[in-house]
């Protein structure tokens, strides 16, 4: 997600495409995950994901009793 949101596209959980999204919209937002995955490809295969984190790492907020 963070790497995502640099590139201008702000998500989490699933995404529907509508027809209010353009050609322009819908590559922007694959070639913005495109490079969030490879960023996270290089941190696996490094071994050093955590290291790629501005900040605390996503937690779960609502835990069921």
């Amino acid at each position: 997600m963070q790497e995502c949101v640099k590139r201008g596209i702000l998500f989490g959980g699933p995404v529907f495409v509508t027809y209010s999204h353009t050609d322009d919209d819908i590559t922007k937002t694959l070639d913005a995950a495109e490079e969030a995955f490879s960023i996270m490809r290089r941190g696996i295969n490094d071994s050093n994901l955590p290291t790629l984190l501005e900040g605390e790492p996503i937690q779960t907020v609502f835990r069921p009793k």
